[in-house]
């Protein structure tokens, strides 16, 4: 499903291909927060409780018929008509153009020659990462504490922005620090090879699932 999704919103990243860093950075935060906020607001129930135990139920078949059919019959209406598709497909791509900004803007290039300035960065995110993972938590646990009739979804978003980019920055550091030291070479080809690893645990993993 996620390799779909990213199927789709990368089509329409080749659209800002020469585009400037000003422009991508601007659509960036346009799409990965005006349109899930509208559709959060005007998109339907994803799904009633009979669709989703009619999806759960298909997933423990044992026969691939059924399995097929219950995914096809659940899946239209728990991402078609919710709008769950076209939801995740503008994120994605406003994710995709802020990763194109900080390439296009040497921003990527700049960080990773100065370790004070990653420092700077670090202590910069470690605020509202910490808030943004305590009010999640506060969420998910329904806590009296937290204010309600607050659209919490667009902070949400941010934060899972932010946070990237504090481990992005974390990572980069100790990447350089240590760079020389054979252990941490190793690790160059894994990342070199992300794409493969990524597609390579899904199939594992629906393997290893679907026997288990």
């Amino acid at each position: 499903f996620p390799v779909t999704i990213f199927v789709v919103s990368g089509m329409f990243l080749l659209l800002f291909h020469n585009s400037p860093p000003r422009r991508l950075l601007m659509f960036a935060i346009a799409l990965m927060i005006v349109p899930p906020w509208i559709m959060s607001l005007i998109a339907p129930s994803p799904s009633s409780p009979d669709v989703a135990l009619a999806l759960y139920q298909s997933l423990l078949a044992t026969d691939l018929p059924t399995l097929f059919r219950g995914n096809m019959e659940a899946y239209y209406h728990m991402f078609i008509t919710s709008g769950a598709d076209l939801h995740d497909i503008f994120e994605s791509l406003g994710k995709f153009l802020f990763g194109l900004w900080l390439l296009k803007s040497g921003f990527l290039e700049r960080l990773s020659t100065d370790s004070k300035k990653q420092l700077h960065y670090i202590a910069i995110l470690v605020f509202p990462v910490v808030l943004y993972w305590i009010i999640r938590w506060m969420i998910c646990i329904e806590s009296p504490w937290l204010p309600s009739g607050i659209n919490w979804k667009p902070m949400l978003r941010t934060g899972v922005v932010l946070n990237t980019l504090l481990y992005s920055c974390i990572g980069l550091h100790i990447y350089l620090k240590y760079k020389s030291r054979p252990a941490v070479q190793r690790l160059v080809f894994l990342g070199k090879m992300t794409l493969t690893n990524y597609l390579l645990v899904s199939a594992f993993m629906i393997t290893l699932l679907s026997v288990s």
